[in-house]
């Protein structure tokens, strides 16, 4: 990475950062880790839509402007720009971003995760990373569930990849995920929390309700690269 490489984005200042780094902002201490460009939160208008060809990496994280951020996200990369997207704390949001982001959860901004920024930006993903081959919602009220025509709150199977590890174990869209290797699932976070504890190569235990009941099913995880990030 070099100055020509823009960050934006926001984070969690209370993570663990490096101890002489503790004051900077998530963003803020990638540009100077990295020698890039520290855009802010949100990028203004000049540069959001002057970064064709340039790499700019978002930084994701639960805070009131992360939707604002996601959106710049999808405008830069309709846009022509190489976007990395960082999710710390919330791997769940790079479901929801276009498939030509490079992306990769980063749970705090230490060794580990300066590292998996490098590797994403040589390799284009991570290695290593655990891929099951699904995308999925999650329902959380009332409303939402009439509309989905589903009887309970939950995270549900949208869509299942054709040849993927969670089709080849039978797992279907419509299933809701109700546990990870005994672990409850009852939000997005849960899933991705959950699939960060493990990698390629890992089979994992998947209990779905499926049609009233329950099934159980292994599933030995992918690798996610990049032509399925």
């Amino acid at each position: 990475m070099d100055e020509n490489t823009l960050f934006f984005g926001c984070s969690n200042r209370a993570a663990s950062y490096a101890s002489d780094q503790l004051a900077l902002c998530g963003p803020e201490r990638l540009a100077r880790h990295f020698g890039g460009t520290f855009g802010g939160l949100l990028l203004d208008e000049a540069a959001l839509h002057s970064c064709q060809g340039r790499t700019v990496v978002a930084c994701l994280s639960p805070q009131p402007d992360l939707p604002r951020v996601m959106e710049q996200v999808r405008t830069l990369a309709a846009s022509g720009a190489q976007v990395i997207a960082a999710a710390m704390a919330t791997p769940y949001c790079l479901d929801e971003l276009p498939d030509n982001v490079w992306k990769t959860a980063v749970y705090q901004y230490d060794e580990l995760g300066l590292a998996r920024l490098q590797e994403l930006l040589e390799n284009g993903y991570v290695t290593g990373r655990p891929y099951l081959g699904i995308s999925y919602y999650a329902v959380t009220d009332a409303q939402t569930a009439a509309q989905l025509g589903v009887n309970a709150y939950g995270v549900y199977i949208v869509e299942v990849v054709k040849g993927g590890p969670a089709d080849k174990a039978g797992l279907q869209a419509g299933d809701r995920i109700v546990s990870v290797d005994g672990s409850e699932v009852a939000t997005q976070s849960d899933l991705g929390t959950l699939m960060q504890n493990h990698k390629a190569g890992d089979t994992i235990e998947i209990t779905v309700a499926r049609g009233g009941q329950m099934q159980t099913v292994n599933v030995t995880l992918g690798e996610k690269g990049a032509d399925n990030s």
